[in-house]
């Protein structure tokens, strides 16, 4: 069985970017697009929003974010 303390010593600081993403990366857009519809599906609207509304602002045409964004409920 693995623990949360097995999982937590197993990550160390060379595991992580050595530079911080800059807002147009392909791995930064899919994981605040993947975010965003995960948010979407657990009733998070605002988490949603802010997640596509990110996208958009680096690439505004990133697959259907703008359309999932229009489609969001009011907050």
């Amino acid at each position: 069985e693995i623990t949360y303390g097995d999982w937590s010593s197993d990550v160390c600081s060379s595991d992580l970017a050595a530079e911080p993403r800059q807002a147009g990366d392909p791995v930064l857009l899919q994981s605040r697009y993947r975010a965003g519809t995960l948010a979407a599906a657990m009733g998070q609207i605002a988490e949603a929003r802010t997640d596509f509304s990110a996208i958009l602002a680096a690439d505004p045409a990133y697959k259907d974010t703008r359309q999932r964004l229009d489609n969001l409920p009011p907050n």
